[in-house]
């Protein structure tokens, strides 16, 4: 019997990535489209299957006026609130509604890791529409993952309660964006028109950023695909390299809580002479570090750590991005939290 066909489509690319490493153990295939395809062997519903786990940008659509209305010398403002709408691609040159329809050929399920609020439900149908499948259809399914962390825990327990996406809240956004477009937009021709502006407040408030907990392998590739458009197999190729070469410790770890032995001086003072953050680390040891926050001991390696100073010279251009990360990443453990002013 031929194994089950199963696409996944997740908010952003780096939680399609986790939902991926954690469903596949760690063993996937991954190639570039519009956003990163992340392919394994794994099992569906109590079935063999083939899984394909993509993303989103976010919307896939937005509301726009037709052509008619979209000349603001031409038009009243307050026809406006009467004018027909229709929705468009948000950013055509990514091509998301295609990729999406060409990865679901030949898919029987579908299942909507989108975030889990009405703005998450409303891009599910997005997903829906863009894919072909329909959520009565008995022959191609779609389910709905609802989970509150990327954490392994939490996403095989969404595995294990698949739910229907809910028509009601994606159309209370639909609603709701229509209200934004048509009166955000009256309002902005007004102020065009008049051509002056006059603040009358500005309010300030005081937030803080709590700092990270030890650094493991899922967060590690979670940036690495994010921020530095690295995938996940040329990450852990860098990051091994790294690791043999004695610039960071083992990657290869589930844990963010760093051993009671850990010595924090020790590694601080490797990095003192580093040309990039040295002046900071020596600030760090003649001021007292920061006491980490406490992680998760998954009673296998350490957190992922940087062993010695480096330079973009000594690794290049590639290794270097990642071992910065990791660096950066430690020393944001034992800094005190981030405080500013919004």
């Amino acid at each position: 019997m031929a194994p089950l066909k199963v696409l996944m489509v997740a908010e952003k690319p780096s939680i399609a990535l986790s939902i991926a490493t954690v469903l596949s153990g760690g063993k996937l295939y991954t190639r570039k489209a519009s956003t990163e395809v992340h392919e394994f062997d794994g099992m569906f519903l109590g079935s063999h299957a083939y899984i394909k786990v993509t993303s989103v940008v976010g919307h896939v659509f937005r509301l726009d006026f037709p052509p008619a209305y979209q000349d603001w010398n031409a038009s009243n403002p307050l026809d406006l609130f009467q004018a027909p709408v229709h929705k468009a691609e948000s950013n055509r040159k990514v091509h998301i509604c295609r990729h999406l329809n060409q990865e679901a050929r030949g898919c029987g399920h579908l299942v909507l890791w989108l975030d889990c609020d009405r703005e998450g439900e409303n891009i599910c149908f997005e997903v829906i529409e863009c894919t072909g499948f329909q959520v009565n259809d008995a022959r191609r399914k779609v389910h709905r993952a609802r989970f509150s962390s990327v954490t392994e825990k939490d996403i095989l327990k969404a595995m294990g309660n698949l739910v229907e996406p809910n028509r009601n809240e994606a159309l209370a956004v639909d609603a709701r964006q229509e209200i934004d477009l048509k009166v955000a937009t009256m309002f902005q021709k007004l102020v065009m028109q008049d051509r002056i502006l006059e603040v009358i407040d500005i309010s300030e408030k005081q937030e803080s950023k709590v700092r990270p907990s030890g650094l493991n392998t899922v967060n590690l590739l979670k940036v690495a695909s994010s921020a530095l458009g690295y995938g996940p197999q040329m990450a852990m190729q860098l990051a091994e390299r790294l690791y043999t070469q004695g610039f960071i410790s083992y990657p290869r770890t589930e844990s963010t809580a760093y051993p009671s032995s850990f010595d924090f001086r020790g590694t601080l003072s490797a990095l003192a002479n580093n040309p990039v953050w040295g002046d900071y680390v020596e600030r760090l040891l003649a001021e007292g570090y920061a006491k980490p926050r406490s992680g998760t001991d998954a009673g296998d390696h350490p957190p992922i750590t940087p062993m010695r100073s480096a330079t973009e010279d000594m690794l290049g251009k590639d290794a270097w991005r990642l071992y910065s990360y990791v660096c950066q990443h430690f020393l944001g453990t034992v800094s005190p939290d981030c405080k500013y002013i919004r």
